[in-house]
């Protein structure tokens, strides 16, 4: 809860003092998503990721020891090369995952944007014969980018978790 409140009294003070040409190029849209984003991913992603890395390290750790100790000490070279070869699909996986993110919050962005003006102009949508179903067609195009991009990372994610297994197994 800390760190969530910290971070975001950190990005509202840097809101505030940001120069007004920031606002001009920035939608609206991107801005709410990159708030609810960051927050959510300090409040859930985070801990859990936390969690997960110290499980993995703490697994990898005490089955390394109890293979060296029980089998030979020479089995210390295969499992320096298994390290080396996790760091390598670790150093592979990050730029392309970095992008992959920051591809999928610039495709949110716009539907943040497209409801917010929806809520905005409620009364002429509903003035105009057919606008809801324009407005409907266009939200579902801009989710439809959003998920194929969503899609991707969850698959870049798999490709990651896929290949550590195949290391860690062989």
């Amino acid at each position: 809860a800390r760190a969530s409140e910290f971070y975001h009294d950190r990005m509202v003070s840097s809101m505030f003092q940001a120069p007004m040409s920031f606002f001009d190029t920035t939608p609206s849209g991107q801005i709410m998503s990159r708030f609810g984003k960051e927050i959510g991913i300090v409040d859930r992603a985070l801990p859990d990721s936390m969690a997960s890395v110290l499980f993995c390290a703490l697994q990898i750790g005490s089955s390394a020891l109890a293979l060296a100790g029980a089998i030979t000490p020479i089995m210390m070279i295969p499992m320096l090369l298994a390290g080396s070869l996790y760091f390598r699909a670790m150093k592979q996986f990050r730029p392309a995952a970095r992008d992959m993110k920051l591809s999928e919050t610039k495709t949110r962005s716009p539907i943040f944007t497209h409801f917010g003006e929806a809520l905005r102009g409620t009364e002429i949508i509903r003035s105009i014969p057919g606008a809801s179903l324009t407005w409907s067609r266009k939200h579902r195009e801009l989710s439809n980018k959003n998920l194929a991009v969503f899609s991707t990372v969850k698959a870049l994610d798999r490709w990651l978790s896929v290949a550590l297994e195949l290391l860690g197994n062989s």
